[in-house]
């Protein structure tokens, strides 16, 4: 079901159980999932909002709280006769005080109370792409130190989100990629991005940049 958010026991991966679901109709496709350190909170983006979901029973998850917003409405490029998927990015905080998302642009949250989320920065991608990801942010990464966020599409842009004022992220560096990424993987020693996404001709490639010094 587009809207339906299935939680499934793995314990014996030759036969997988549902252990719960949790009908979130009304906000229409489910895009992407991000669970917290502690496994006890699910944050989940939809084609119409961001929702917080309670699994410290996973047998009976139930929502928190939802917050809509015009950045997080991730509705599809057609593409001739057809959608063409997109998948938002999250990624969380050390302290999982802020969350931050990437769609149509960039939010940052703040999450302290799961009751009452509040969006503290929220701006609009200045990206200039082709139609299918025109103003998209389609990579996003939080290195290990929560100091520095990079996120991007055919550049990746470093931002400063050590301040205390997390209302204004300050840019620090820009990379141009050889690639429009859709995907960032950090080394463990956070010096190394790996960046995959496509090329010239949409060939697959995959990006090795250094960033120890970002």
């Amino acid at each position: 079901d587009d809207g339906m958010l299935t939680i499934i026991d793995l314990s014996d991966q030759q036969y997988l159980n549902i252990i719960a679901s949790l009908n979130l109709k009304a906000s229409s496709w489910i895009k992407s999932l991000k669970l917290s350190a502690d496994e006890k909170t699910l944050f989940v983006t939809t084609t119409m909002c961001l929702e917080i979901i309670n699994v410290t029973n996973p047998r009976s998850p139930t929502l928190i709280s939802k917050i809509i917003d015009p950045l997080l409405d991730q509705n599809e490029p057609l593409v001739g006769d057809k959608k063409k998927l997109f998948i938002p990015k999250m990624a969380l905080s050390r302290d999982e005080k802020m969350l931050y998302v990437a769609g149509e642009g960039l939010q940052i949250l703040n999450v302290t109370n799961l009751s009452r989320p509040r969006i503290l920065f929220s701006k609009r991608s200045n990206f200039l792409q082709d139609d299918d990801n025109k103003y998209r942010i389609t990579s996003l990464a939080l290195l290990p130190d929560g100091k520095t966020l990079i996120y991007g599409n055919k550049t990746l842009d470093f931002y400063d989100v050590s301040s205390s004022n997390p209302i204004e992220p300050k840019l620090i560096n820009s990379y141009p990629a050889q690639v429009t990424i859709t995907s960032v993987y950090l080394s463990k020693d956070a010096k190394t991005i790996y960046a995959a996404g496509w090329g010239i001709n949409q060939q697959l490639m995959l990006e090795k940049i250094n960033i120890s010094d970002p």
